[in-house]
């Protein structure tokens, strides 16, 4: 870290990778503490001689430098202090007459933890946000089971006859399509128990065959896998609305009851079949028999490969928590147990990579339904990029151990985007803008990360990513992960006096989401990730439209009392159809902005939408129709005077 990025750092929150302590004349015990966390976590920067005054953080420096560095590094190699060794790097900074020591902790591997103090485990510290959190019990047993050399998935069961603990269905499926695949195998002849041992998954026990856990995941009846997991493998949840308009503790309004208990391979084959009757774009066909798709297209893929990833890599040891499959009007998420085993640009990288349930996934690999060669996660990102949406989000919590794929309908780089772009002098080709728009989402981008945004080779990328250093729109950072990008500060100023960049456009209509019985498309339309601009006409409002402006205008309005204002009833609806086109003419704007789902969201007039006001004249007192923005005014209902 050098003085520039602690500068930049002062003027933003403390968050999960650095903490501040003004430490003038002595190291705090609370510093160890945080030692502990940044190892545990993702490591992080703890730098002395920082005070926090007046909600603020400023330089005061620390009193005795070197005696106060040979101290806290001492302390760190003390033996016994730490549970095992912490590979440190530290540093000094000047301002002036005063003195700041940097301390950079890496994150340990996953067999050194969990990192406690002072040889008691009960003193385990993660990272949670900008705080030190002490571990629970849960949280250590995770911490455990990561780090143990056998794994869970190989664990027997020693109260489980093998003679009926086996779904035969479960195994006749796989074993058919396997056979098929693998035509002449030695197992080809065998029966069922042997099949199982050759592959492991069922081990003498004191002279008996007992299942592995893996073995009854995979093929396990109903009261099996109920004697292994006192949860569902999954959840599938569908919501009606948009992500941003969920409620809280809002109800989902369906729930895939089909999924309330099964194995691995029927919760895929269950999966897959709620999938293609019912959400998919366009149209595939399944072999009825192997379950396997012929002529998938690139939604269907994204969305395989997500599943795939939840059920090969959750935390099965984990009897708390249940991975979930999350469907919004605009994104869908799946949520799993367990942090992942690699993070950050590792997820890109070719080659092998550690895996929590290597034999689960070495199973279904053999019948081709597993990801191929570790490329699940820039499989994700490729069908994304094929069908012009925003590349998914990625979400790796080793603090709070779970992992979590979310992958948007929505397009990567819109017209409206585009045309904002070139208000405030910006022209980027395909792939730069489209580097440049996920680097403002997600406030930074890596090469490798860049590099499945874009779809080209790493120079290509290379050169785009530093055309948009060039172009003083990200600048290049190294950290211990390596080179980093971010948006420039300054351009960000620049875009927010332009009014933000606006939100994203679904790349799927109403009709694109076929029910089962319609016939499947014929051929899908993969859309550019940038269209040229044309000229815009913004609609003029209709007399509901006025209503509203004027009703909020000089004061915030909530939604409840919008929705009366007008007589509607039906939150999400209205929203999507009434509040968000306004919203994105500029007529109004949101009073938490960066909080959509706030339970005190309101909307207020803005200038644009005075001025609107204006330019119409005011006191029209005709009735509120429901459409807001379109040329046609909505017709009255009988009796009513328009």
């Amino acid at each position: 870290m050098t003085l520039d990025e602690l500068k930049a750092r002062l003027n933003q929150l403390e968050w999960r990778d650095v903490e501040f302590k003004e430490a003038t004349f002595a190291i705090p015990a609370a510093a160890y503490l945080t030692v502990s966390a940044f190892s545990n976590t993702s490591g992080g920067w703890l730098v002395f001689g920082i005070q926090a005054k007046n909600g603020k953080f400023e330089i005061k420096g620390v009193a005795n430098p070197d005696e106060m560095q040979n101290g806290f590094i001492g302390t760190l190699r003390q033996k016994g202090k730490f549970s095992c060794a912490i590979a440190f790097k530290e540093n000094k900074l000047q301002d002036g007459g005063n003195t700041v020591l940097v301390f950079y902790i890496p994150e340990v591997p996953r067999t050194s933890k969990p990192v406690f103090i002072d040889g008691r485990m009960d003193q385990t510290y993660v990272r949670k946000g900008g705080t030190t959190q002490q571990c629970n019990k849960d949280e250590l047993d995770a911490f455990m089971r990561d780090a143990a050399h056998e794994r869970f998935e190989d664990g027997t069961l020693n109260t489980l006859d093998v003679a009926n603990c086996f779904d035969a269905e479960s195994l006749k499926w796989y074993r058919r399509f396997y056979h098929e695949r693998h035509a002449g195998h030695e197992t080809e002849a065998k029966d069922d128990l042997d099949f199982l041992e050759h592959f492991g998954l069922v081990l003498p026990v004191n002279g008996t065959l007992r299942p592995t856990r893996a073995a009854i995941l995979l093929f396990g009846t109903n009261a099996a896998m109920h004697h292994l997991l006192p949860r569902q493998i999954v959840d599938f949840l569908i919501f009606q609305c948009k992500f941003a308009e969920l409620l809280p503790e809002q109800r989902w309004d369906e729930r895939i009851e089909s999924l309330s208990e099964g194995n691995i391979i029927k919760s895929w084959q269950r999966i897959v079949e709620v999938y293609r009757t019912r959400f998919a774009e366009s149209g595939f066909e399944l072999d009825n028999t192997t379950m396997q798709r012929k002529g998938a297209p690139p939604d269907y893929l994204a969305f395989r490969e997500a599943v795939l990833n939840l059920l090969i890599h959750q935390d099965y040891g984990d009897h708390t928590r249940k991975a979930r499959i999350t469907f919004f009007a605009d994104e869908y998420q799946f949520w799993n147990p367990g942090a992942s085993f690699v993070c950050g640009e590792e997820f890109f990288k070719a080659g092998d990579k550690p895996v929590r349930n290597s034999r689960l996934r070495a199973m279904l690999t053999r019948i081709g339904i597993g990801e191929q060669a570790n490329t699940g996660i820039r499989n994700i990102f490729a069908h994304q990029r094929v069908m012009g949406r925003i590349p998914p989000v990625i979400t790796n919590s080793s603090a709070e151990h779970f992992f979590a794929v979310t992958l948007s309908k929505m397009r990567l780089v819109s017209q409206n985007q585009q045309i904002l772009l070139k208000k405030v002098g910006v022209s980027l080709s395909d792939p730069q803008a489209a580097l440049f728009i996920h680097a403002l989402s997600q406030g930074e981008v890596r090469p490798l990360e860049a590099q499945s945004v874009c779809g080209l080779a790493l120079k290509e990328t290379s050169d785009a990513l530093n055309h948009l250093v060039v172009q003083m729109l990200l600048e290049k950072h190294t950290d211990p992960a390596g080179d980093v990008y971010r948006p420039v500060s300054v351009f960000l100023e620049t875009l927010a006096k332009a009014g933000g960049l606006p939100p994203a456009e679904s790349t799927v209509s109403a009709e694109a989401v076929q029910p089962a019985n319609q016939a499947a498309k014929a051929e899908q339309t993969v859309p550019g990730l940038v269209t040229q601009p044309e000229a815009v006409e913004i609609a003029r409002p209709t007399t509901t439209a006025i209503v509203i402006l004027e009703f909020c205008r000089g004061v915030g309005r909530g939604v409840p009392a919008i929705m009366e204002k007008i007589g509607v009833t039906h939150r999400s609806h209205f929203k999507t159809n009434s509040l968000d086109p306004m919203v994105e003419a500029g007529w109004l704007r949101p009073l938490h902005p960066d909080n959509p789902r706030h339970p005190d969201q309101g909307y207020a007039t803005t200038d644009k939408g005075i001025a609107l006001l204006a330019s119409l004249g005011t006191g029209q007192k005709t009735e509120p129709s429901v459409s807001l923005v379109t040329d046609q005014v909505a017709k009255p209902e009988s009796g009513k005077k328009p």
